[in-house]
């Protein structure tokens, strides 16, 4: 289904999924997805592992990340289980 195309981070572009627009995301859920992005330009994934230990400290230090996380499934979108 759409909702359950990812977010992704290519060169120094952000792209969110439209739906996350249309939806009444909250500004908090935004922000933790444009950490998220952000992250994978400044620790970029490789082959064998997307979310480097360096990228999964950072990215869990957001603040309400686990609200976020939460909101995303709870709105049927894909989100990482790390």
């Amino acid at each position: 289904s759409i909702r359950r195309q990812r977010q992704m981070c290519i060169r120094d572009r952000i792209y969110i999924h439209p739906m996350i627009g249309e939806s009444e995301c909250p500004r908090f859920v935004m922000s933790y997805l444009l950490h998220h992005e952000m992250l994978h330009l400044e620790f970029p994934p490789n082959a064998s592992n997307p979310h480097p230990p360096e990228f999964m400290e950072r990215e869990r230090a957001f603040p309400k990340r686990d609200q976020a996380l939460s909101w995303l499934r709870r709105h049927e979108f894909p989100t990482m289980e790390l």
